[in-house]
């Protein structure tokens, strides 16, 4: 947002002042405090009443009638004295404006939110080539897999040839900041979210339909009789034959999640089969090794697949988690109370939105703080 700073102070010398302020003018200064953290120190610094009159005493100490009357001799005293009102009262708004424009320009470059969904997701092939989907438009690789790009869906298909199979799998690799929907051989419909890789190999559909995930997808499987969907993860299998459920699994969680939206499951734990019924969710805590079925609102699970973050009494620690992946920012608690993050918030909000504006949400709903600046989210108490 291109601002002219000496329209700015005074717009921001008036919401100070908690004067009424057309509802344009209001939103254009909340708008640039969002998008610059500097700003949002300004605005700390200008309703610091104490630290104002030091710097103002400052300016007044400066004498400024013996300075004006030796260049302005000429002039009447009744135009000296209403030009001594104008150089004081530039002065003070040249104090506002000194202030804003090195905050503007010696803090931290604002978090960019243009890059929000920018990330380039990659095809790795199991020959070792590398396909950037984002420009894809069709390609046949060497594999014999044939993709195409259906205005953001990639397709791929097994072009039927004898071929030669490597030990290698294909992997999609979708960064934070994106995600993608791959459509399979068969045509399974699997939605990534940021920071996942979906990973099968060059026979996939021969006998077993097999993928290995870590992170987030939801999946869409066709039934294909005698042909079980499988999904793995790092420390569960889950098997199908046509289903929809969602399946989180990142390294950087202590659980792992899998939500059965409709159909049938089976989960496999250590050769142990859990049948799983539409509704409820599976957590398996990495740590013990345990298993803990419980129904649950599969609306919230399932959102971000929608482009939507819906929290639904959910921790601050797994909000944050989600948060950093989608928008690639480190996450940091200035109290190391774990209660902190165990507070719980709810609601909906776009993902594609400026990560500020779900902060200060957060910051409106309880009794904790949200500082964005750059790529770090600092959380403390208020």
């Amino acid at each position: 947002m291109k601002v002219n700073p000496f329209v700015f102070a005074k717009s921001l010398l008036r919401y100070l002042q908690k004067e009424d302020l057309p509802s344009d003018i209001e939103k254009s200064i909340i708008d640039v405090m969002n998008e610059n953290p500097s700003v949002q120190e300004l605005y700390k610094e200008l309703q610091n009443k104490e630290e104002i009159d030091r710097q103002l005493s400052i300016i007044t100490s400066f004498d400024v009638d013996s300075a004006y009357n030796k260049i302005n001799k000429k002039y009447n005293h009744k135009t000296r004295r209403y030009n001594y009102l104008f150089v004081r009262v530039a002065a003070i708004a040249a104090l506002i404006i000194t202030i804003f424009t090195i905050y503007w320009l010696t803090y931290d470059t604002p978090y960019n939110s243009k890059l929000i969904g920018s990330g380039t997701t990659l095809f790795k092939t199991s020959d070792g080539s590398i396909v950037n989907l984002d420009t894809l438009i069709n390609t046949t690789l060497s594999n014999n897999l044939f993709l195409q790009n259906e205005r953001g869906l990639l397709v791929i298909n097994e072009i039927p040839v004898k071929r030669k199979i490597n030990n290698k799998p294909n992997i999609i690799d979708v960064p934070y900041k994106g995600m993608y929907t791959v459509k399979l051989p068969d045509g399974t419909k699997v939605h990534l979210n940021s920071g996942s890789t979906l990973s099968f190999s060059d026979d996939y559909y021969l006998d077993e339909r097999i993928v290995t995930l870590n992170g987030e997808a939801f999946f869409e499987v066709t039934k294909s009789e005698g042909k079980p969907f499988i999904v793995k993860t790092e420390n569960i299998s889950i098997k199908v034959l046509g289903t929809k459920f969602n399946v989180k699994s990142y390294d950087n969680d202590p659980n792992s999640y899998t939500t059965l939206i409709e159909g049938k499951i089976e989960l496999l734990d250590n050769n142990k089969e859990h049948r799983v019924l539409p509704g409820e969710q599976v957590v398996f805590d990495k740590r013990t090794h345990l298993l803990d079925v419980k129904e649950v609102n599969v609306e919230p699970i399932v959102a971000w697949a929608d482009n939507i973050f819906y929290f639904d009494n959910t921790p601050l620690d797994e909000i944050m988690r989600q948060l950093s992946r989608w928008y690639d920012l480190k996450i940091k608690y200035l109290d190391d109370n774990p209660d902190i993050r165990n507070v719980t918030y709810s609601g909906k909000i776009k993902m594609y939105t400026h990560p500020e504006d779900v902060l200060r949400k957060f910051e409106k709903a309880g009794e904790l703080k949200f500082e964005l600046r750059k790529n770090t989210i600092t959380i403390s108490k208020k």
